[in-house]
């Protein structure tokens, strides 16, 4: 049953709920289990799921099987024993593999949050607090057209998006709204456009500008601008987390 939450002061001395924890008890047979296993030192030395072995056919082995167990859980307790802050990683897989069976293990979904960021956070703010590293804030970095290495530059005209032309009027701006990725620009520079740069965008983000009216309604580049950065993107981290863990 989840447990009870409990009023806390949080942030500006504003009274919050605290998470219920959720545990989940599960009956494991005989035969392997097909959890791995890791301790969390960030979580006081608790055994965490950080994934699901297979059998030698591919198939999912009983803890994947079960449908209730997930990665990021934490063994709570083993047999009718708590384990979870009273005994040490190897302890606790000796409780795992040694039992006999059928045996009953509970685990709870764990208050902490994983996130794998597939780009270096560069947009993250960090804070010391109480010898804890903070997520003050994020900043936005540059988009997609400030990092090009055809070196785009302001006063520069967006003519093609994927082969079509742009306008600022009718349909032109929304094609780059919706552009669809890996895309490919034609820039054009100077009078009359006679410079034209073919910019490659190969995966998919904010162009990052601002854009003007110019010569035949011909949208141009006014200005740079920053956009949301991957760690503030990824929509698991908020200003005000702690991070426990890297890699």
């Amino acid at each position: 049953a989840p447990a009870p939450s409990s009023p806390a002061k949080g942030w500006g001395g504003k009274r919050t709920r605290r998470r219920p924890l959720r545990a989940v008890r599960v009956r494991f047979g005989p035969g392997p289990l097909g959890m791995r296993l890791k301790e969390n030192r960030a979580c006081g030395g608790a055994v965490i799921v950080t994934g699901f072995a297979k059998d030698s056919d591919g198939n999912p082995l009983q803890a994947e099987a079960s449908g209730v167990v997930t990665v990021g859980m934490l063994l709570l307790a083993v047999g009718g024993e708590v384990v979870f802050g009273r005994k040490g990683f190897d302890e606790s897989i000796q409780a795992l593999t040694q039992r006999p069976r059928p045996l009953e293990v509970l685990l709870v979904r764990s208050p902490d949050r994983q996130v794998v960021l597939q780009e270096h956070p560069s947009d993250l703010l960090l804070a010391s607090i109480q010898g804890h590293v903070m997520v003050a804030g994020f900043e936005p970095v540059p988009g997609l057209l400030a990092l090009a290495p055809e070196r785009v530059r302001v006063g520069d005209a967006l003519l093609e998006a994927n082969g079509e032309a742009l306008t600022t009027d009718g349909d032109g701006l929304q094609r780059l709204k919706e552009l669809s990725f890996p895309a490919e620009l034609t820039v054009g520079r100077g009078e009359g456009f006679e410079q034209r740069i073919t910019v490659r965008l190969p995966r998919p983000g904010k162009l990052g500008v601002h854009l003007g009216k110019g010569m035949d309604g011909v949208p141009y580049i006014k200005s740079f601008r920053g956009v949301p950065g991957p760690a503030q993107q990824s929509g698991g981290i908020m200003a005000g987390a702690v991070l426990l863990q890297v890699n």
